[in-house]
């Protein structure tokens, strides 16, 4: 057994509704997972991980084993039924385009980021839109506060580092708020045109 399929072992009160997940046509067709992947235990840590960023991210933990063992006693039926919602929503909206942004490295912020979305209370096509237009610009042109571009951020430290996560969903969710507001003025000055 490997790290990820070891601490999976510590998160036996979500282990049923998390094997289901990972069955989900989101793992299995909107998501950048190998299957080597698939087998040893990295969609597993992806799901451990989106709900503790989502709803325990002050409780952060770095090592897969730290993070099972905390959301075995903390977490809650509604949060991965929430989590699980989320991914029936996206499996309607991801494309082949945008489905790279869920990889191994990055899906547990991105789907946090979508977490976060939705309580915006938008068309989840609109999230799709934001996607595109991260991977074919932002990804390569917008930084973050400190000049670094959404790529860069981890460059220096583990992609799992507290700091780390947290810059790269500030920059996203700043990104993400931006290309909504605008979305939404051109939606807004196109409806006043049409009268």
């Amino acid at each position: 057994m490997n790290t990820d399929q070891k601490a999976f072992t510590y998160i036996v009160r979500f282990a049923g509704q998390i094997r289901e997940m990972i069955d989900s046509r989101f793992f299995l067709e909107c998501s950048d997972y190998s299957e080597p992947d698939k087998l040893k235990g990295t969609v597993e840590r992806v799901i451990i991980e989106t709900v503790m960023c989502t709803n325990h991210f002050d409780k952060w933990k770095k090592q897969p084993k730290e993070l099972c063992k905390y959301l075995n006693s903390n977490a809650t039926e509604e949060e991965f039924k929430r989590f699980a919602d989320n991914l029936h929503r996206l499996e309607r909206i991801v494309t082949s385009e945008i489905k790279g942004v869920f990889n191994k490295k990055d899906s547990f912020i991105f789907l946090t980021l979508f977490e976060r979305f939705t309580r915006l209370g938008r068309e989840d096509k609109a999230f799709a839109d934001f996607l595109r237009a991260f991977q074919s610009s932002f990804r390569y042109t917008r930084v973050n506060g400190e000049g670094l571009l959404f790529d860069e951020i981890d460059k220096k430290k583990s992609t799992k580092d507290k700091p780390v996560i947290y810059a790269k969903l500030n920059l996203l969710e700043r990104l993400m708020l931006e290309f909504l507001n605008r979305e939404k003025d051109t939606h807004t000055l196109a409806d006043e045109k049409a009268f």
